[in-house]
């Protein structure tokens, strides 16, 4: 699965190895939030011969213009990420994702008055945990739904 998503973000940004290793180069010396990958390393890495550090993960999501990798990496091959970062909706359809947001954030606001009542105290009861726990699921698909219209934004809005 690495190689899947590291190798189709560089093939959706139209570079090859060399390409990338340029690029870095150029922009490690611009931004010290970048760090370069020589073409062999991106090759291990792509192949899944060599694991790839977070850093290199962002500085390939920088060269290729795609913030989607980072969150892919996390939320898919990251031992720590993809047990805990959520996953989002996938696809390139505008209309679905905004659906789903508004459907989420409908459901909140079904949801709003009970939470204030469920929390005005402080401290949520063995009595009030189902429910609260129903409202945090809730808002769980509303931030999922939140990050997934980001990331369409990002990758299909231009300055």
């Amino acid at each position: 699965m690495q190689d899947s998503i590291i190798r189709a973000a560089r093939e959706r940004a139209g570079m090859s190895m060399n390409d990338v290793e340029r690029k870095l180069a150029r922009l490690a010396e611009e931004r010290n939030d970048i760090i370069p990958i020589s073409s062999e390393r991106l090759g291990r890495i792509e192949r899944g011969d060599a694991p790839p550090l977070a850093e290199e993960i962002y500085s390939l999501s920088s060269a290729y213009g795609d913030p989607t990798l980072c969150y892919d990496f996390c939320s898919k091959l990251c031992a720590l990420g993809k047990n805990i970062v959520p996953r989002l909706a996938s696809g390139d359809n505008l209309c679905e994702l905004t659906l789903s947001l508004l459907g989420s954030i409908r459901e909140f606001e079904e949801l709003e008055k009970r939470l204030t009542i469920l929390t005005q105290d402080g401290e949520i009861d063995c009595l009030e945990k189902k429910e609260f726990y129903k409202i945090m699921d809730v808002l769980e698909r509303m931030s999922s739904n939140v990050q997934s219209m980001k990331f369409w934004a990002k990758n299909h809005v231009k300055d």
